[in-house]
């Protein structure tokens, strides 16, 4: 009787790992399923069809730069540091990935293009692009299913090209093996309104100068003024800015806990940072603050940040 049951064990044992062999072998299953291009892939990924003269550029560590045409400007595309969006937006089941780029042809203009990329067996392959309008700013970038959407602020028909004013949202499908345009609406105009409601984290003091790690530094937007961490102490305070782009802060009045003297001397400068804030704007996600300081402007860049602000 024991033998029996042993040998109705093993054969169990033996269906089971044949069962799972096949499970595993089966085409379209999770282990064989492929992934989504990676940051790094993207960074170092050939891009066709982007709106600038080559129309196809190879990325080496995130750059392209063109050829010497012996002019003092030369046209570059660069990855945009912000994580990829990645879901299947050409609907064939495969994760796509969707790279931001900051395109130059050479003169004073710059452009955002986005790039659908996915995996194939030769490599990754360039399904659609699309592209935003002359130094618009970004605001936020998202996916809603297989729907690019893109919240801007663009020039409007009286702004400078400098300086654009508008906000808007874009939406993109892929349609016939393009990334085809699907939505286009102006909202209103760029006020410190658009900042209520939102949250953020400081990432760069100024270009290529990084925020501190470990010491916490968070600006809150709320209906009844600014709010935050400045380091140590909590702070907050009132702001206004009804023209386009202006925003300054009125008096910050902060909690007085002591601490140790390196993250006193990094509050003090925030708090004297955000004192001195003349406009604002956005720039792939990101918050940016104009301060004018002793030696010039400086540009504080601020990440998104979750906590809930309203």
């Amino acid at each position: 009787m024991q033998r029996r049951i042993a040998s109705f064990g093993l054969a169990l044992l033996v269906l089971g790992l044949t069962a799972c062999e096949r499970t595993g072998d089966a085409p379209g299953s999770a282990l064989n399923a492929p992934s989504a291009p990676t940051p790094q892939e993207l960074a170092n990924a050939t891009y066709i069809g982007l709106s600038i003269v080559p129309d196809t550029v190879r990325l080496v560590a995130g750059e392209w730069e063109g050829r010497d045409e012996g002019g003092p400007m030369r046209a570059s595309v660069t990855l945009l540091a912000t994580p990829p969006l990645v879901g299947d937006l050409t609907r064939d089941g495969k994760p796509d990935a969707v790279a931001a780029l900051r395109a130059s042809g050479g003169g004073s203009g710059s452009w955002t293009e986005f790039a659908v990329m996915s995996r194939e067996p030769a490599g990754l392959v360039t399904k659609g692009t699309a592209h935003l309008t002359d130094r618009a700013q970004i605001r936020s970038l998202r996916l809603q299913g297989d729907t690019l959407v893109a919240d801007v602020i663009e020039a409007g028909e009286t702004d400078p090209s400098c300086c654009p004013g508008d906000l808007a949202t874009h939406r993109w499908i892929m349609k016939g093996g393009k990334l085809e345009p699907v939505a286009h609406i102006r909202s209103g105009r760029l006020t410190s309104a658009v900042l209520v409601g939102t949250s953020w984290t400081l990432a760069e003091w100024n270009r290529d100068e990084p925020a501190p790690t470990g010491v916490p530094l968070q600006l809150v937007f709320t209906l009844n003024g600014a709010r935050g961490q400045a380091g140590c102490n909590s702070f907050r305070g009132s702001f206004r800015g009804d023209d386009l782009g202006a925003l300054t802060f009125g008096p910050l009045a902060s909690t007085r806990r002591a601490c140790p003297p390196a993250q006193m001397e990094v509050e003090t400068r925030f708090l004297k940072a955000l004192a001195n804030v003349q406009s604002f704007g956005f720039s792939a996600g990101r918050l940016t603050l104009a301060v004018q300081g002793t030696d010039g402007m400086a540009w504080m860049s601020f990440s998104p940040a979750s906590e809930p602000t309203l």
